[in-house]
């Protein structure tokens, strides 16, 4: 461990804004590396180098002189990651675990060959190789945040533009969505949130809120508990990871699918935890100490969307002004200047000492409010 860890980023956006945020107060600093220098951690970052993390020169270079590198995001050369592996740097995750998650249908596999309960699937590469109708199609690779990702009830609803492999899914009756967040360390010492359940938008397929903990009873929060903890003892992951699940009509669960970083569906923890998981990546990252999980209190994540019709330089100030009157809101934007449709433009937590007070909280946000437009569609 070192007295000033020197930790490098793949990916400035949202969450490494908000890993930037967490590490302040530790007194550390995160370097990041990003295509954008307008990236949404540009406000906080002790350095932003302008670069492709795609590339594995660019990362290898990136990663020279870090006690450490941690990701933002999956879509990052795994092979930039080895080279640093190789020269002996720390990198969280490790860059066979991110080669396994890149695509979802090894990860389909792994699941299955650990004995971890998932839906039944086919590894397709065309429209003919498709068995039953309907079905959920996901792109193998390239697909994030409900990106990549569509229920098609025939052939003739194939999306001719996406490009194989494929993962091909029987559609299911589920009763719920859960997340599990798990940290581990490099002492291979666990700790787990609270459950959280996510509700999504049934067209976009993007999260729109997540309550923490989740509906649920005593027995169904201790098996999503332990699903989590089998999936990361089995990856043997370091670091922050997201265990995605379904709890079917007949109360069975089965995984969906990982993230080896601190996830959306987390955002909660950072007002409703004792320690967030941006802090608590920064922390095993830092190679100090986990920190609690305990929740505070019950907790909301409401997700700020771009409005249908937004398209430009985003309008900030109304939902500041809006949302600043709840006085129950915290509220996150992440300093994107450019809005379009459905982006994720921040996010808004509300913590309550009770699930009724939470839930009459929620009822007093109107929709509205959750929608960030831009200057050019004002009237």
């Amino acid at each position: 461990m070192q007295t000033n860890p020197s930790i490098g980023i793949l990916g400035g956006g949202q969450l490494g804004r908000m890993m930037q945020e967490a590490a302040l107060p530790l007194n550390i600093r995160l370097r990041f590396l990003d295509p954008s220098p307008d990236a949404p951690c540009s406000a906080f970052a002790d350095q932003l180098q302008v670069g492709n993390w795609k590339d594995a020169s660019t990362v290898a270079e990136f990663g020279q002189g870090c006690s450490a590198l941690g990701i933002e995001f999956e879509d990052v050369s795994a092979e930039g990651i080895d080279q640093l592996e190789q020269a002996g740097i720390s990198c969280i995750p490790a860059s066979n675990l991110l080669q396994l998650i890149q695509d979802k249908s090894e990860q389909k596999k792994f699941l299955q060959r650990s004995g971890i309960p998932t839906l039944p699937f086919q590894v397709i590469h065309s429209v003919h190789e498709i068995q039953e109708y309907p079905c959920i199609l996901k792109k193998a690779k390239g697909g994030y945040d409900g990106y990549g990702v569509k229920k098609i009830e025939s052939a003739l609803e194939f999306p001719t533009q996406w490009s194989g492999p494929f993962v091909v899914e029987p559609l299911c009756r589920i009763k719920k969505e859960i997340s599990v967040l798990v940290a581990r360390n490099s002492e291979a010492e666990l700790a787990v949130w609270e459950p959280a359940e996510m509700v999504f938008n049934a067209q976009t397929h993007m999260v729109e809120r997540i309550i923490s903990p989740g509906e649920l009873t005593l027995e169904q929060r201790q098996e999503a508990i332990q699903l989590g903890k089998d999936c990361a003892l089995a990856l043997k992951s370091t670091g922050i990871l997201a265990v995605e699940m379904f709890l079917t009509e007949d109360d069975t669960w089965l995984v969906n699918e990982m993230a080896p970083r601190p996830h959306n569906s987390g955002h909660w923890t950072i007002e409703g935890s004792a320690t967030s998981q941006f802090e608590q990546y920064v922390r095993i990252l830092s190679g100090l100490p986990l920190g609690s999980t305990e929740s505070t209190g019950y907790s909301a994540t409401l997700n700020l969307l771009g409005a249908h019709d937004a398209e430009g330089a985003a309008d900030e100030a109304k939902a500041r002004q809006q949302l600043s009157r709840l006085p129950f809101v915290q509220l996150h934007l992440y300093g994107k200047k450019q809005v379009k449709p459905h982006r994720k433009m921040g996010h808004i937590t509300v913590v309550a000492k009770t699930a009724q007070e939470l839930h009459e909280h929620l009822s007093k946000i109107p929709p509205n409010f959750l929608r960030i437009s831009s200057l050019s569609s004002k009237p």
